[in-house]
C-alpha cells in the first residue's frame, strides 16, 4: 500500500547532525591546522566594462567621508582599552538590537532583519571592567522587548578565556574587554515554519544583529572581535542552556 514518505526537508535530526558535526573542540581546533595565511592568493585578471566612478559621481563628500571612517575604523582588534561606559552599553543594546518600532498590528520591529518577525536569535552578554559588582564577570540574558537584563551565570578570574583557543592557549584574552556577545538560537523556533531554511535563516539573522553592533561599537571608539571558533560546550556550560546553540561571539572594549 502506498504511503507518503517522512520530507527530509523537514527532518530537525539532519540539521542537528550538520550542526553537532561543525562544532569546535580541542580535537578539531583551528590551531591545529597549517597556517595558509601568508599564502599568495591568486586573482584571476578580468576585464573591466567600466569604472564606477564613471557611473557614481560622489558629490556629497561630508557623507562619503562620514561612511568612511565608520567602515574603516571597523576592524578587528584584541587591544581592548576598557573604553565601553555603562550609558554607551545602554545606547548600543538600545540603538543596536533594540526595538525601533511598534506596527499597526502591534508587532515589535528590532534594528536587524528577521525571518517572519519571529527573532529566533537570543543574546548572553558577558560583562566585566564595569567597577560594579553588581554586573562584573557576569553573564546576563538580554530581553530587547523588555530590555531586561537576567542574570544567568557568575564567572571567576580567568574563566571566560576558556571559551576558545586563542585565549585558552593562545595569546590572547578577554580579560580586559568589556563584554562579550553570545548569539544563541534553538533550531526548533524556526524549523516548523521553514525546515531546513531555518538554518541558513538562523546564521544570516545572527550575522545581521552582530554587524549592528560592530559598526555601532566602531562609531563609539570600541575595539571588537568577532569569533565563529569556539568550544560550543563550554559556552553551553557558562550560559547554562541546554537547548539553545552559540553560532557567533563578538568581544567589545
Amino acid at each position: 500500500m502506498w504511503s507518503k514518505g517522512k520530507n527530509p526537508y523537514f527532518d530537525l535530526t539532519r540539521l542537528m547532525d550538520f550542526h553537532l558535526g561543525s562544532m569546535h573542540s580541542l580535537s578539531n581546533m583551528s590551531a591545529n591546522r597549517p597556517d595558509k595565511s601568508q599564502e599568495k592568493r591568486k586573482v584571476e585578471s578580468k576585464e573591466i566594462v567600466i569604472k564606477q566612478s564613471e557611473i557614481f559621481k560622489i558629490d556629497n563628500k561630508k557623507l562619503d567621508n562620514q561612511l568612511k571612517e565608520v567602515f574603516k575604523n571597523r576592524r578587528t582588534s584584541w587591544a581592548f582599552n576598557c573604553n565601553m561606559t555603562k550609558e554607551k552599553l545602554g545606547i548600543l543594546l538600545k540603538r543596536a538590537i533594540g526595538i525601533t518600532e511598534e506596527d499597526v498590528f502591534g508587532n515589535l520591529k528590532r534594528a536587524y532583519p528577521t525571518a517572519g518577525l519571529m527573532f529566533s536569535i537570543n543574546f548572553y552578554i558577558y560583562l566585566s571592567n564595569f567597577g560594579d559588582e553588581s554586573i562584573d564577570r557576569k553573564i546576563f540574558k538580554y530581553n530587547p522587548d523588555r530590555e531586561e537584563l537576567e542574570e544567568v551565570n557568575s564567572l571567576k578570574k580567568g574563566e571566560i578565556d576558556e571559551i576558545c583557543s586563542m585565549t585558552k592557549i593562545g595569546e590572547y584574552s578577554f580579560e580586559a574587554s568589556n563584554c562579550l556577545f553570545f548569539f544563541t538560537t534553538n533550531f526548533s523556533d524556526l524549523f516548523s515554519r521553514y525546515g531546513q531554511l531555518s538554518y541558513r535563516l538562523s546564521l544570516l539573522e545572527t550575522g545581521h544583529a552582530c554587524e549592528n553592533i560592530q559598526i555601532a561599537a566602531s562609531l563609539m571608539g570600541i575595539n571588537s572581535v568577532p569569533l565563529g571558533g569556539f568550544y560550543d560546550e563550554k559556552v553551553r556550560e557558562l550560559i547554562k542552556s541546554n537547548q539553545e546553540y552559540c553560532l557567533y561571539i563578538l568581544a567589545l572594549g
